[in-house]
């Protein structure tokens, strides 16, 4: 899998609360831990990239508040760095059921759902 190991993943997610700080970076490990514990219990699931991935969907939001843009910024951070498999986590996280109407509101999932991983 092309991702970054832990140590890796928690330095870029550092790195990105530096030039964008806000509640996305605790929003972010919240995800991480969830995934991790969720994973553990799934096999044949690999808890460490599940909190890896959960640690760096939203690493686009390093370039700021870009509403929805956030996705590609990801995407093309992640790719670059030779992350394949994190970028499309970055990319895809935000339309669980492949509809991008949903972030449009016409369906408001993605917003529910972030609302309730924030009151993690």
């Amino acid at each position: 899998m092309q991702i970054p190991d832990a140590a890796q993943a928690e330095e870029i997610l550092r790195e990105a609360g530096t030039l964008n700080a806000g509640p996305w970076i605790a929003h972010s490990r919240h995800v991480a831990e969830a995934a991790q514990r969720i994973a553990a219990h799934l096999d044949p699931m690999d808890s460490e990239a599940a909190y890896v991935l959960g640690l760096l969907h939203d690493v686009g939001r390093r370039e700021g508040v870009t509403g929805m843009r956030h996705v590609l910024d990801g995407y093309r951070y992640l790719s670059t760095r030779g992350y394949d498999d994190a970028a499309r986590i970055s990319m895809t996280h935000s339309f669980p059921n492949r509809d991008s109407r949903e972030i449009f509101g016409e369906r408001d999932f993605g917003l529910w759902t972030t609302a309730i991983s924030l009151d993690c």
